[in-house]
């Protein structure tokens, strides 16, 4: 999934839990100021010139006043689990993947979408507001 990362957890509950957890804390982070200006020094030369651009102090404030922020999408369902060599972890395979990354693709920074399936077996037993994707 390019250059996201698939994190698999025992229940849906858990699930936004973690997601909560994650954009509550990347937003605290201070972040060098240069994640921002990268993108602002886009089609300024190379990579490395962009780089050198850059002031990489480490600064409270990136994009606005909520840091970092990361787009996550939750699915809940059957995956195939397989042992990559390589990597030494695990890679997950299968159409709740699949799901789960159509999803975040449509999450905007910073925010937390869940499939239909998942909103529905939150329920009513959390606290936080779930939208989900269809």
């Amino acid at each position: 999934i390019g250059d996201s990362f698939m994190i698999a957890c025992d229940s849906a509950e858990r699930a936004v839990g973690m997601a909560v957890a994650i954009e509550e804390r990347l937003a605290v982070q201070s972040w060098p100021a240069c994640i921002g200006e990268v993108y602002a020094c886009e089609g300024k030369g190379t990579e490395a010139d962009m780089l050198d651009l850059v002031d990489d102090t480490p600064s409270r404030v990136v994009f606005g006043d909520f840091g970092v922020l990361v787009r996550i999408g939750i699915n809940c369902g059957h995956a195939e689990a397989t042992f990559d060599e390589v990597s030494k972890g695990f890679d997950y395979y299968g159409p709740a993947v699949n799901m789960a990354a159509r999803i975040e693709s449509a999450a905007q920074g910073g925010q937390i979408l869940t499939s239909r399936a998942t909103a529905n077996m939150l329920g009513a037993s959390t606290d936080y507001v779930v939208s989900y994707f269809t």
